[in-house]
């Protein structure tokens, strides 16, 4: 397609994956560069060359993706038969000094996942977006999971649900300081033992560094619970410590998505279909008043300037609303700036949507590899932030210019592996 005005993305760098990949340039030892550096050093001066690099890199990266998935996927159907398809987890029963939510609101969907609020075939919920833990708890304590068992003795994994009602970090930081790690090491005592400590773990609805008043067993864990797993939203950044300090503040962690508003239901179609219609180029879905400024308000301007909803439909204002989300599922790519952390809630609800999403931090990028890190370069567009902000990268031509052949395998990419992203 061709939008509003711009030539055919054919016309800049081909129709079709042969006319990007054999041929062209190769910068297999420049990926550490800024495509715009790597076009100005070969003396490449006119505005196509930057995004011709920019999509000869970013298409050679989504085929070998695709071609990794591929083959491990005929590895997968070979392991399948021997593989253990749903591995039983205990939930311990935590006295009222650890815990912050009531049995009943574990128990009932609305409350882990939030009202539905009618779109998309009723399952857009007013999710709230920091409740990981909540939603764990609820669907580990369904009788009727695969994953439940109230018997210690055949569970695989041990989930320890400290603190889970959804909350900010003031609460986190109230609510640790009461809490006694020596107490809680006793409360979970015959059960937790050296050998099985390993497959104990704990959910922190925040960025991680948020736990860090939650001595002992989040953060500065005693011995009894250093080799435990920690989840949270991020697992790197944000604190001054060096990376092999970090380690053992808060060992074993290992970051999470955010929950999207979407929650699947069986037999309802999913909105990250690819053949789905979409008709705005662009969009962006948040506030220009917080997060990384540099880059929200470059993108303010670009969208005010484009003066087209076909090109770009921003959402902007704070507050977010369920519904705002469903514009995701008519926007080809979205935008995803940095928000109060380089982790947001925005980027599951993209990808739920199918919406390709477009990041403009590497930190962003790196978050919750269990998750996407196999096929996310497959998945989404990474923008040089500083090239962005410098206004060396327009939009509308690097958007508008993307290899049809490219655009059909993101498309399917989502189709296919959204669902990992996402809490049904």
């Amino acid at each position: 397609r061709s939008w509003a005005g711009l030539p055919s993305a054919s016309s800049l760098v081909g129709s079709s994956p042969a006319a990007v990949v054999p041929g062209g340039i190769h910068h297999h030892d420049d990926h550490h560069r800024s495509d715009y550096a790597i076009a100005a050093a070969s003396g490449a001066n006119d505005g196509g060359s930057y995004y011709e690099i920019f999509w000869e890199k970013a298409f050679r990266a989504a085929l070998e993706t695709k071609r990794a998935l591929a083959s491990r996927a005929e590895d997968d159907g070979a392991f399948a038969s021997s593989a253990t398809p749903c591995p039983r987890v205990y939930v311990y029963n935590l006295s009222d000094a650890f815990t912050d939510l009531s049995r009943a609101d574990t128990l009932r969907a609305d409350d882990a996942f939030g009202a539905p609020v009618g779109g998309w075939n009723g399952t857009l919920r007013r999710t709230n977006q920091y409740a990981l833990g909540r939603i764990l708890e609820h669907r580990l304590r369904q009788p009727t999971s695969c994953y439940f068992t109230t018997d210690p003795g055949e569970a695989d994994l041990f989930f320890v649900p400290v603190l889970t009602a959804p909350k900010k970090q003031q609460q986190w930081t109230k609510k640790c300081s009461w809490l006694n790690a020596t107490a809680l090491l006793e409360e979970l005592a015959p059960t937790l033992t050296a050998e099985n400590a390993c497959r104990h773990f704990f959910a922190l609805g925040k960025g991680h560094y948020v736990g860090k008043p939650c001595k002992g067993w989040f953060w500065d864990p005693l011995p009894a619970f250093s080799s435990t797993i920690r989840i949270a939203y991020s697992h790197f950044g944000k604190t001054k410590d060096p990376p092999e300090k970090a380690s053992l503040k808060h060992p074993h962690l290992f970051s999470v998505p955010y929950p999207s508003s979407i929650h699947l239901e069986p037999g309802v179609p999913p909105p990250h279909g690819r053949h789905r219609d979409r008709k705005h180029l662009m969009g962006f879905v948040g506030s220009y008043d917080h997060g990384d400024l540099p880059v929200r308000r470059k993108i303010r301007d670009a969208c005010l300037a484009y003066n087209s909803s076909e090109v770009c439909h921003p959402v902007a204002g704070r507050g977010t609303k369920a519904e705002d989300l469903l514009v995701k599922s008519d926007t080809t790519f979205c935008l995803e700036p940095g928000g109060d952390s380089p982790w947001r809630k925005s980027l599951s609800d993209s990808i739920a949507f199918g919406c390709i999403p477009v990041l403009f931090s590497n930190d962003t990028d790196n978050v919750a590899p269990w998750f996407w890190g196999d096929w996310k370069a497959a998945g989404r567009v990474l923008v040089d932030r500083d090239d962005f902000v410098a206004g060396r990268v327009d939009l509308l031509e690097l958007l508008g210019s993307v290899p049809p052949g490219l655009l059909r395998l993101m498309r399917e990419t989502l189709a296919g592996h959204a669902r990992r992203y996402q809490y049904s």
